[in-house]
């Protein structure tokens, strides 16, 4: 989902989870039966400058994207801003994991499955 994002997401973090990937999703054909009834919330929590906290909420076949902690993630990825840019340039994420870059949290299959869902 995040090939040819331009410079100006990149550059703010908080822009690219609410203002490109929601337009990425309206722009799915079919996004609500791509989904399907699966039911995840995914926790991005970006150190550094420009970063936060955001997630992914998928549920009744919909994706919400809001800033924020949620209460019940199913699971957390915790990154630098700078490892985040360079996962969304193309940088391998399991490299960026098994170096220690990115820290997981939560259950290993709904990552899975959001993932797959997500390409």
């Amino acid at each position: 989902m995040s090939e040819g994002v331009p410079q100006e997401y990149l550059d703010e973090p908080r822009r690219y989870f609410l203002e490109w990937i929601p337009e990425l999703l309206r722009a799915h054909d079919g996004a609500d039966d791509h989904f399907g009834k699966f039911e995840a919330v995914a926790q991005f929590h970006l150190t550094g400058d420009e970063g936060g906290w955001y997630y992914f909420a998928l549920g009744g076949g919909a994706v919400d994207v809001a800033e924020g902690q949620h209460p019940k993630p199913s699971f957390t990825l915790t990154m630098s801003v700078d490892t985040w840019r360079h996962l969304n340039q193309g940088a391998s994420g399991l490299r960026a994991y098994l170096r220690g870059d990115v820290k997981f949290q939560g259950s290993r299959w709904k990552f899975l499955r959001v993932t797959r869902l997500f390409s």
